[in-house]
């Protein structure tokens, strides 16, 4: 089939008037696969959790629903290993928490694009997977990175029939942006536009030795934490320090 498509909508309740349309269209062909996705709903908040509960009182009542619109295309060549995605989202009465930690819907319309493209190739002995993402919001309540990218390396040796080498280089980047402070006392995340975070490498390394049923290895990880000792994304949460894990795998068998 070519289109599917999903409607729901809530009569009764706290939720009474939540509705979701999602609507998928495919197309595929021997060395293609593509979908068009259009997603439209609305839905009210959700404070059912107690974690929302803060020193500042709201009234549930005054909050209106979530209202979000949403299209995207997905493809995906085989022939060539390669994903492209890209999707425009609109939003209204979107909500977040201010900086008194509290729950507060946008005044304003948000609209948020992404690009995306993920490639995969092998040469010899070495696989790579490469996926970089452009987005872009037209509001710092939703800020993201304008530009991601991540590369995974990964090389495969045969040592001898049934011995095999393997380890893998992951390394990833994205550009700073205003990313949300952290409140422990609730455990929300909440909108700072203060400083800008971002612009760090991230890298983690393993390499294992692989027979049968039986791996054993070291784990390289937070190899950022070296060069950026007491840096942090999140502020007061500085990186995790680098750390060396011994692996070892053995699976049995009955």
């Amino acid at each position: 089939k070519n289109i599917d498509f999903k409607i729901n909508y809530c009569p009764l309740g706290y939720n009474k008037n939540n509705y979701i349309f999602d609507f998928n269209f495919f197309k595929n062909t021997p060395n293609t696969h593509h979908i068009f996705n259009v997603l439209i709903s609305s839905k009210k908040p959700h404070f059912f959790t107690r974690h929302y509960d803060t020193s500042y009182n709201f009234d549930w009542k005054s909050f209106l629903s979530i209202r979000r619109t949403s299209g995207m295309w997905t493809s995906h060549l085989t022939k060539i290993n390669l994903n492209f995605s890209a999707s425009i989202n609109h939003y209204r009465n979107h909500l977040y928490f201010n900086n008194l930690v509290s729950p507060v819907q946008s005044n304003e319309d948000i609209l948020y694009f992404n690009l995306s493209l993920t490639k995969k190739w092998i040469l010899n002995n070495l696989s790579f997977k490469t996926d970089v993402l452009l987005q872009k919001s037209n509001n710092d309540i939703i800020s993201v990175p304008s530009f991601f990218f991540k590369q995974l390396i990964q090389y495969n040796y045969a040592l001898s029939d049934d011995i095999k080498l393997l380890s893998s280089f992951d390394f990833h980047i994205f550009s700073k942006y205003y990313i949300n402070s952290y409140f422990p006392l609730t455990d929300l995340f909440y909108l700072q536009l203060e400083d800008k975070s971002g612009l760090i490498p991230f890298v983690n390394l393993d390499v294992s030795i692989n027979r049968d049923n039986f791996s054993v290895g070291c784990v390289f990880s937070n190899l950022t934490t070296f060069f950026y000792e007491g840096e942090s994304l999140v502020s007061g949460y500085p990186f995790a320090p680098s750390t060396i894990q011994l692996l070892i795998k053995w699976q049995f068998l009955n």
